[in-house]
């Protein structure tokens, strides 16, 4: 495998490639979408810049513009327009939703989980509190629950291991580039029982901070969003 080809496996934005997967349902759709029950016609390049907004976290409008080589003066007439804030209020539970099933369900990398983590800490706020919030509680939860078999000697599922390792990969890259209090219990709870515990069970014998410390040092957010801007730049150059 190329270095291109396995740097682009890594560099992985999952808002990103769902807007660009929205964006290649709406453009190859035979009929408009409904939301709320009402037909949303508009142009695909439109339907795009709406999706986009999710990005006005730490991103101001005139980058959003910039990455869709839309002018400002438009993005801001489209935001006065009704279809337009419906598709934007819609994109954020939709996408929650889809971003908590593939972190259940993915073994995602330490540095995929770093990329990840980032654009998460690119995005709107609220968008941002409806993605972390329902994930932290039930990673907290299981997390207690482990250390509290652990220390009883009682087995541990395999499925609650690696479920949790995926969440604690998340989680960890996440303190880096959006601090919050979950910090804490992180450092003091839940990194002794991933070194202790959870990377034993796993046979990996290198502790996942130095991979972090490693991909921190060579991509600081600066970079990463460059590199989001070019991905986001080639989507809307592949459909528009």
């Amino acid at each position: 495998m190329s270095q291109n080809k396995s740097n682009d496996i890594e560099q992985i934005f999952l808002y990103q490639q769902w807007l660009h997967q929205r964006l290649n349902e709406y453009v190859k759709s035979s009929r408009p979408p409904k939301l709320h029950g009402r037909e949303v016609i508009m142009p695909p390049k439109q339907y795009g810049a709406a999706l986009m907004q999710a990005y006005l976290g730490n991103a101001s409008l005139a980058w959003i513009a910039e990455c869709t080589e839309i002018p400002l003066s438009l993005l801001r007439q489209w935001r006065q327009e009704a279809d337009f804030l419906l598709i934007m209020d819609w994109s954020k539970s939709i996408f929650a939703a889809d971003f908590q099933e593939k972190l259940v369900l993915t073994d995602y990398s330490a540095v995929q989980c770093y990329y990840i983590s980032a654009e998460v800490s690119l995005l709107e706020n609220s968008l941002r509190v409806t993605i972390r919030s329902p994930l932290y509680r039930y990673f907290a939860e299981l997390g207690k629950r482990l250390i509290s078999r652990n220390k009883n000697n009682l087995d541990l599922s395999t499925y609650d291991i690696r479920l949790f390792y995926r969440f604690f990969l998340f989680f960890l890259s996440l303190e880096h580039h959006w601090p919050s209090q979950a910090g804490h219990t992180i450092n003091e709870d839940f990194i002794p029982l991933v070194k202790n515990v959870i990377q034993p069970f796993l046979e990996q014998k290198e502790w996942v901070g130095t991979a972090l410390k490693t991909i921190q040092q060579a991509a600081p957010i600066s970079i990463i969003r460059l590199q989001l801007e070019s991905k986001l730049n080639e989507t809307f150059k592949s459909f528009l």
